[in-house]
């Protein structure tokens, strides 16, 4: 994930308009996700803020 996603106000996943019309970032990343069968790697890239939310979330996941 690179700076071309970021979380909305809400929370929410969000990224920039794609070139090409037929591509939205947000849904292809979730496309992406959903197909995972075993493990699942993000990498972040050039985005501290995004990083920063995912580990938050990991975090909240592993108290659980």
């Amino acid at each position: 994930m690179d700076n071309n996603f970021r979380n909305s106000d809400d929370g929410d996943l969000e990224g920039k308009e794609h070139p090409n019309p037929d591509y939205l970032f947000p849904r292809l990343f979730y496309q992406n996700i959903s197909r995972t069968r075993e493990r699942l790697c993000i990498i972040v890239l050039n985005n501290p803020k995004m990083f920063r939310k995912l580990l938050m979330i990991k975090e909240n996941e592993m108290i659980r």
